[in-house]
């Protein structure tokens, strides 16, 4: 959640290289191929890393984030859904082949059998496009059918702060409210000894 993505040495737990991602953190994970790092951040930024240095290959902005999924990668083509609902079919180079859309959003890894490729939602159905066109084939509804929901990475960050006002407050408040206004006169105002000739008001010790 520190906004990073590390490759550490297996053997030695020695950090090879590390890559700076866009803000929310990162909780999906990433899938490799052909020294190729596909990874999907948290603020909807979908990146292709040198594997070996880290190095930014292309980055593809999509309209939600990346929350628990894997990339999945067959024949060279990347699939990966995000939390708006859509699902891309990439190519190594970054290019969209196509695009579908799932009614909700999808937070687990797609898996793909022949020319199928299958998709959980969040409405409670199993969702299968043919892989190379991005068609809808069919969908299948589980016997729960309570969509589930979970906020956007973003709302985790926004507080609301309410004040309550103590008893204290309002009373401190409320009377200076009332010595504030211009018709009421204050007792510094009025005729009494604060307002005379005497030792607040002469030159003395005091000044």
């Amino acid at each position: 959640m520190d906004n990073y993505l590390y490759t550490i040495d297996c053997e030695t737990g020695k950090e090879i290289w590390r890559f700076r991602t866009g803000k929310y953190g990162n909780s999906s994970v990433p899938a490799i191929y052909k020294n190729i790092l596909y990874h999907g951040c948290r603020d909807g930024y979908f990146y292709a890393l040198n594997a070996k240095t880290g190095e930014e290959i292309w980055r593809l902005r999509t309209e939600g984030g990346f929350t628990g999924s894997s990339p999945l990668i067959v024949n060279g083509i990347v699939y990966v859904c995000e939390e708006a609902g859509n699902i891309y079919s990439l190519t190594p180079e970054g290019k969209v082949l196509w695009k579908a859309k799932l009614s909700e959003t999808s937070w687990g890894t797609p898996a793909a059998y022949g020319d199928k490729i299958f998709f959980g939602c969040a409405d409670c159905h199993l969702y299968v496009f043919d892989i190379n066109n991005g068609k809808e084939l069919w969908r299948f509804a589980t016997s729960n059918l309570t969509k589930c929901y979970v906020p956007p990475p973003y709302e985790i960050f926004e507080a609301t702060v309410k004040k309550t006002k103590s008893e204290e407050e309002e009373k401190e408040e409320k009377y200076e409210s009332e010595i504030g206004r211009a018709d009421i006169e204050s007792e510094y105002s009025m005729k009494s000894e604060y307002v005379m000739k005497s030792e607040y008001k002469q030159e003395g010790e005091y000044k």
